[in-house]
């Protein structure tokens, strides 16, 4: 427990292994289902985004960095699944609460 900053460091490590492992398997499960829109968009995008955050930090190439940013922002827009949308609609939800303004009191008997 002397070097804090290399647990911290292995803790983050193991924590994207576990979120890459969580990924691939939603992908195989997709590619299953017969959805591979659905992978493509939500998981190989961002897949893509970390390969090209590896590849900048090596100094190699910026260019599949901004390749799967370009493709996180556009997955939305063409699977019709964005902020305030429902999964299985490609039109925003709507949701009705009962009318409360007409409350009934109890009457004294």
């Amino acid at each position: 427990l002397n070097d804090t900053m290399m647990i911290l460091v292995g803790a983050m490590c193991l924590g994207f292994v576990q979120i890459l492992t969580g990924m691939a398997i939603s992908v195989v499960q997709k590619i299953r289902a017969g959805k591979f829109m659905d992978a493509l968009w939500e998981e190989i995008t961002w897949w893509m985004v970390f390969l090209g955050l590896g590849l900048m930090v090596l100094g190699v190439t910026n260019l599949v960095l901004y390749a799967g940013l370009a493709l996180v922002v556009a997955g939305p827009l063409v699977t019709g699944k964005g902020l305030g949308r429902s999964p299985g609609s490609s039109a925003p939800s709507t949701t009705t609460s009962p009318d409360t303004s007409e409350t009934s009191s109890p009457t004294p008997g």
